[in-house]
């Protein structure tokens, strides 16, 4: 084939202590070894994909990365020097677009987008326990609990009217009707 030709089983090696290996084996996979510091590939772009040639799964390229499938991590990290980071989330053609808070595969929580109108923006806490706080300054502003009820930590503004058949303040007031 006018190249170096190796059997299955067989390694190719570079460095004076073979820290770098190429290895094809039987089972129908090749094993890339790099054992001392870092695999540098310098190019414009790399493209991982299937060996039929199907379309790419991953594209490494200047601009970032861009996957075709499911990306499963144990973290993210996200820095820039710019003034802001964020999380685009783009379910193009979904119903639903959100992100998932999970362990074990069981969703606790969720933030996420209705692509049907109403168009709704929702963030649902899952768990059968617990409450859903929004707050600031690392402070609890707001709690829902799981029965409903709300607490607000503050003073509660209303710019319009507030239609209410109940409605209880600090220290046991009522303000409105009881219908019980």
């Amino acid at each position: 084939n006018g190249g170096i030709a190796l059997g299955d089983g067989d390694e190719l090696t570079l460095g004076d202590s073979d820290e770098f290996k190429i290895k094809h084996h039987a089972s129908g996979y090749t094993h890339l070894q790099n054992t001392v510091g870092t695999l540098y590939i310098d190019s414009d772009s790399v493209t991982f994909r299937d060996d039929d040639g199907s379309p790419s799964n991953m594209v490494i390229s200047q601009t970032g990365i861009d996957v075709t499938g499911t990306v499963v991590s144990d973290g993210l990290t996200s820095t820039t020097n710019a003034s802001m980071t964020q999380l685009t989330v783009n379910g193009t053609g979904a119903i639903e677009s959100g992100i998932n808070f999970a362990n074990g595969g069981t969703t606790y929580g969720q933030i996420y987008f209705n692509n049907v109108s109403p168009y709704d923006m929702s963030v649902m806490q899952q768990y059968s326990t617990g409450s859903l706080i929004l707050g600031t300054n690392d402070t609890p502003r707001l709690t829902i609990n799981t029965s409903g009820n709300a607490t607000f930590t503050g003073t509660a503004t209303f710019n319009s009217s507030v239609s209410t058949t109940l409605l209880n303040i600090t220290g046991g007031s009522q303000l409105g009707q009881d219908y019980a």
